[in-house]
């Protein structure tokens, strides 16, 4: 009985190898459903999130699966949380600066909804301010989403437009 014990582990592995690649592919050929929302891409997000997912804890089971010594397969599940986490903090640092900036916009409220808006060559009236951009339609009519990180060293200058005297001092902006 003995003999089969390393069979017995290589067959476990195999069959964890062969339920994560055949649960993934099942994933990869569902049809996308499109009537959930109204933006037209959001079932594929949802389908490459799951697919994410999915890969994800597909390593965990297989690291747990491996025919190894429970102390390297604690090392091994370490190496890869350290990985995921060195991923997710260098890919995350633009969107902790926009963030962070978007809070300093907020907190400093210098312009809000409503507010014509010049920045950088980019000008017009601020439909939307949220956490990571802000939104503002151009003269054109042209709606322009700009980062909020882009606000921060280039100092918007904003005004209120509160009559028509207002307009004619915005060119001066």
């Amino acid at each position: 009985m003995n003999e089969l014990a390393p069979w017995n582990d290589l067959l476990r592995l195999g069959l964890t190898l062969f339920g994560c690649v055949a649960a993934l592919a099942i994933v990869r050929r569902l049809p996308v459903r499109q009537e959930d929302s109204d933006h037209p891409h959001a079932g594929y997000f949802r389908r490459q999130l799951v697919t994410v997912v999915g890969g994800v804890f597909a390593v965990v089971l297989v690291i747990i699966a491996l025919p190894v010594a429970s102390e390297l397969r604690g090392q091994l599940l370490s190496l890869f949380g350290l990985a995921i986490t060195a991923l997710l903090t260098l890919s995350c640092t633009t969107f902790v600066s926009n963030a962070m900036a978007g809070l300093m916009l907020c907190s400093l409220a210098n312009f809000r909804a409503g507010d014509f808006l010049r920045v950088e060559g980019h000008f017009g009236r601020v439909t939307e301010r949220g956490l990571l951009h802000t939104e503002i339609q151009t003269e054109d009519r042209d709606l322009v989403t700009l980062p909020n990180l882009y606000h921060y060293p280039a100092r918007p200058r904003g005004a209120r437009l509160r009559d028509a005297r207002d307009l004619l001092s915005l060119a001066r902006l």
